[in-house]
């Protein structure tokens, strides 16, 4: 299994573990629409979590009882490079400057997370057939999705005709 980093066009991003690419994909797919998100292969992936004290949440449910901790050293490099590179450049003159000009400072962070935030733009991917573009529309996938789903199944049933003609010889 790999690890997939994706960069969604709003700006966040999610991690995911899947075989393939397109398979992550069809992970990602419970998430949101791909289309236009940047998905690249980690090399590595490390993320740190903590439990709740009691008292500390009164919600109940595995979202308020776990709570992130942090990235491991080269997780938090790699998804910076490659999903934030305008903020990755600027983290190092903002940690300098917080002290000596705080207000310079976050305006600067200010504005790379900005550019970031709307760094990513896209079109739509329409899927291939119309069979696919009706799925996609009425479930509110991405086209790519659509598109795997046309194909597997007509492959079944390609398969299943030609186990029936083979049936009947």
């Amino acid at each position: 299994m790999a690890i997939f980093l994706c960069r969604w066009p709003n700006g966040s991003f999610s991690i995911v573990g899947a075989a393939t690419k397109a398979e992550a994909v069809m992970e990602l797919d419970e998430i949101g629409d791909t289309d236009g998100a940047e998905i690249s292969r980690m090399p590595s992936c490390m993320l740190d979590f903590e439990i709740v004290p009691p008292g500390t949440n009164h919600e109940i449910g595995f979202e308020s009882l776990i709570r992130f901790s942090g990235f491991g050293e080269q997780t938090r490099t790699f998804v910076l490079e490659k999903a934030y590179p305008r903020l990755n450049e600027t983290l190092g003159t903002a940690l300098e400057g917080e002290e000596t000009d705080p207000v310079a400072t976050r305006k600067l962070w200010a504005e790379a997370v900005e550019i970031e935030m709307n760094r990513v733009r896209h079109e739509p991917t329409m899927a291939e057939t119309e069979l696919g573009r009706r799925i996609q529309h009425q479930a509110g996938m991405s086209g790519v999705v659509a598109n795997r789903i046309v194909r597997k199944t007509a492959k079944r049933i390609l398969e299943s005709l030609e186990t029936d003609s083979e049936r009947k010889q």
